[in-house]
């Protein structure tokens, strides 16, 4: 009968462990470590890696907070890791997986400026992925702190590759700064990398809103729409950049039809309704302004043009 224990050392039996995680397969490294000598289990190289492992079968969403939507053992588990990945960095500064672990933990545990300092040492640990400096802009981002997010999403894209990734979210801390050309500029890096992504095109899209660039935007908008033409939100995005292009009976078609989709949303019925009304169609416009706020009570932006259709 084969050993259960094929290894001579804990090192050894932790590099089984690592390889079986580059391969993406947390469950066979979990069940290879909890099959070694109990002595070893204690070893703090294994124990980290065994949290490692357990974390990405976990699988929390990587969020602020996000732990709360998970149940009470999860919670408790994910707490429990937190000290075993601390004690670990605190010995092994160079171990970057271990590092990116501890950042997404305490992300999801909401301690975020902890989360921020773990990201910062992966990075440091291996410079070459995008990966830390990413996530620790996304940290940065949920505590507006928003020029270190640039800062640290700069890395990230320095460190890409043909990831799109890092570009967008660039481009999305940039515009959330205000600076909407060179927002412009790192979403088009964006679709330069994945083209074909609805998403991207549709980000790059609402820059070039922001820029004062309708022109441009009805294009980006247009390729969103081609590739996801099922997505409301896409067309409904089409065709206020089409209003904003003298083009008002391509704006009221698209919006029109964005309206008569699932998953409409307050903002088109509202753009629905300002077309109308530049069309002398004060009904229409109204009927447009109560849908808006029947799907969304609390939005100023529809209640406000509601409000100015004066009463019946």
């Amino acid at each position: 009968m084969a050993s259960v224990h094929p290894f001579s050392t804990p090192v050894e039996a932790v590099a089984a462990a690592r390889a079986l995680l580059r391969e993406s397969r947390p469950d066979a490294a979990v069940a290879l470590l909890d099959r070694q000598r109990l002595a070893w289990r204690r070893s703090p190289e294994l124990a980290a890696t065994r949290a490692i492992a357990r974390f990405q079968l976990l699988a929390p969403p990587l969020e602020p907070s996000s732990s709360r939507t998970l149940s009470p053992a999860a919670q408790r588990e994910l707490a429990a890791m937190e000290p075993v990945l601390t004690r670990h960095g605190n010995t092994r500064p160079d171990d970057a997986l271990a590092a990116l672990t501890l950042g997404r933990l305490r992300m999801v545990l909401g301690s975020l400026d902890a989360a921020a300092s773990a990201f910062e040492a992966a990075g440091q640990a291996d410079p070459r992925d995008p990966t830390a400096w990413n996530d620790r802009a996304m940290v940065l981002v949920a505590l507006h702190r928003l020029p270190e997010a640039e800062r640290s999403l700069i890395l990230a894209t320095e460190r890409s590759g043909r990831d799109p990734e890092p570009w967008n979210n660039l481009g999305a801390v940039r515009l959330a700064r205000g600076d909407a050309r060179s927002a412009v500029e790192a979403f088009q890096r964006a679709c330069e990398l994945s083209p074909s992504t609805p998403r991207l095109r549709s980000d790059l899209g609402a820059a070039q809103l922001a820029a004062g660039s309708p022109r441009d935007a009805v294009a980006s908008f247009e390729a969103a729409a081609a590739a996801a033409p099922d997505d409301p939100v896409v067309l409904g995005n089409l065709g206020y950049a089409l209003s904003l292009s003298d083009r008002p009976d391509e704006a009221l078609a698209t919006l029109r039809r964005a309206a008569a989709m699932p998953g409409r949303t307050a903002t088109i019925e509202d753009n629905l309704g300002l077309v109308l009304l530049r069309r002398g169609d004060r009904a229409g416009a109204r009927a447009a302004f109560e849908r808006a706020v029947a799907l969304a009570p609390e939005d100023p932006r529809a209640r406000a043009h509601l409000a100015s259709m004066g009463e019946r």
